[in-house]
């Protein structure tokens, strides 16, 4: 799915609206019927519902919602919160449509009309749209910290008051917290970026039927990995493939200490299709490997507690380096010799990526398309330290061109920063994943892709996707506190089935 900026939404609304045709009124009845429907199916009639509306057009969404709901036997508070004397067409329309069928609507224009609010069980937020350029404060900043502290379900419609749709690294305005966020037809930018997650809550993407000729034909930088996109990517076996067929990967890992790391990542290579898997480990932790993974064969390093050979490599599809590396000298030595003699893209994880940061001139000698999967500690040794998390995507985007390299920045909603400066944000996972151990199962899933073949950028896509896929069916079987690495390997299979 493409994510659109707030002028590139617009410009949709525009050209459906012309092409379609339809009336833009319609289409907001459209929009809010959809918000209406999920609603009416999460509430019951016994809700009573407090509707917050602005006097554009994020605001006559709201009355919209407010008909519907009142037409269909709920009881509702309509509030205007009137930031302007100017209302927009189709506001003023869906106005008097409230009227006509005697809905009351409480005008909200200073702190002194606070008295006046009555509160429901619900509270739904239509106050500022998408279109929103400047921080929300003065006595509507008031008003949403009001709504903020009333303890009952909040749903904003579209985008939360006062969040802006794509930067809010320099918004120091209020904005609204709500538990849900319908959103109509795509995604905000805003969405995907940890820092905002309190602004969001759950994301639901309402469908709004735009003009799937503007949707084919406009082009975006963003874009989400859906399941359908998996199972696009995802390559179908044959009965005559063998071992031999789906690569052999190479899993640089482990020091004392740290051989869970290892073990985790083979594990997971393996886990993830690849034909063989060769773990180039300490010799102190073989016998931890032999045991822990029967399938996968150990490669040792003369050193009993951390990596110091560089072994002959050609043979490999694939190498993924670096979980529980740590930083001997030594240790810094073989990645500087793999990256003079290994061209072909390799993935870089952990320890290889803090050895990096301390070396910076190396990165020229990283081979293009290889794939960088840090975490936000690891990335900010590497790109530096930004403003907040669209300056810190902007800067993971010029680093990904600069050395031509996908960087996988994980969390919520990992992001794969791709060299031509697209980026695909993950729609699997859960709080769940933030564990020890995660970071390298998606290190052995992405390397055993890339082991069998697949391009890069669809080995970076298709990992993250069924890593948090993996961590989903694991949050099933147990709890947010209860969920460690090895259950995400172990739910890998139905994973993998599942698209």
């Amino acid at each position: 799915m493409k994510i659109y900026t707030a002028e590139q939404v617009r410009e949709a609304d525009a050209f459906t609206i012309q092409n379609e045709p339809i009336s833009s009124v319609d289409l907001m009845e459209r929009a809010a019927t959809g918000a209406y429907k999920w609603i009416s199916k999460k509430f019951n009639k016994k809700t009573v519902v407090s509707i917050f509306c602005g006097v554009g057009n994020n605001g006559g969404d709201g009355l919209v919602i407010a008909r519907l709901l009142y037409e269909s036997g709920y009881k509702i508070h309509v509030n205007e919160v009137q930031f302007s004397q100017k209302y927009s067409d189709d506001y003023s329309v869906n106005k008097k449509r409230l009227e006509d069928i005697l809905v009351p609507v409480t005008e909200l224009k200073s702190e002194d009309d606070f008295k006046n609010i009555q509160y429901g069980n619900v509270i739904i937020d239509c106050v500022f749209g998408s279109g929103l350029s400047r921080e929300v404060d003065g006595w509507i900043g008031d008003l949403i910290i009001e709504l903020n502290n009333q303890l009952v379900s909040k749903i904003s419609i579209d985008i939360a008051s006062g969040l802006f749709a794509e930067n809010n690294d320099e918004n120091r305005g209020t904005i609204f917290q709500p538990d849900f966020t319908l959103t109509f037809q795509f995604p905000k930018l805003a969405f995907m970026f940890p820092d905002n997650a309190g602004f969001v809550g759950e994301l639901v993407v309402i469908p709004l039927g735009i003009s799937e000729e503007f949707i084919l034909n406009e082009p975006s930088q963003y874009f989400t990995i859906e399941k359908f996109t998996a199972k696009l990517i995802h390559k179908k076996s044959s009965k005559f493939d063998y071992k031999g067929t789906y690569g052999h990967a190479l899993i640089m890992a482990g020091s004392y200490g740290k051989m869970g790391a290892a073990v985790l990542a083979a594990k997971a290579c393996l886990k993830s299709g690849t034909g063989l898997v060769t773990a180039q480990i300490p010799k102190g932790g073989n016998d931890i490997m032999q045991i822990s993974v029967l399938e996968v064969m150990t490669w040792n390093d003369k050193h009993l507690g951390y990596l110091t050979e560089l072994k002959k490599v050609t043979p490999f599809t694939a190498i993924g380096i670096g979980p529980g590396l740590g930083k001997k000298l030594e240790t810094q030595k073989l990645l500087d010799r793999l990256l003079n003699v290994y061209k072909k893209p390799m993935v870089l994880d952990a320890d290889a990526l803090n050895i990096l940061s301390e070396n910076k001139n190396w990165l020229e000698r990283i081979p293009n398309y290889s794939i960088l999967t840090p975490h936000i500690g690891e990335l900010k040794r590497l790109i530096g330290e930004p403003k907040g998390d669209y300056e810190q995507l902007e800067l993971t985007i010029e680093f990904a061109n600069k050395y031509e390299v996908y960087v996988v920045i994980k969390g919520a909603h990992s992001a794969v920063v791709c060299p031509n400066r697209e980026v695909f944000f993950n729609t699997t996972g859960n709080p769940g994943m933030a564990t020890a151990g995660s970071g390298d199962v998606l290190t052995g899933i992405i390397t055993g892709l890339l082991a069998q073949g697949y391009i890069p950028v669809h080995a970076a896509m298709l990992g993250v996707y069924v890593h948090g896929f993996a961590g989903d069916l694991a949050l099933k079987k147990g709890s947010r506190e209860s969920v460690i690495a090895s259950d995400i390997i172990n739910k890998l299979g139905k994973s993998f089935s599942k698209i």
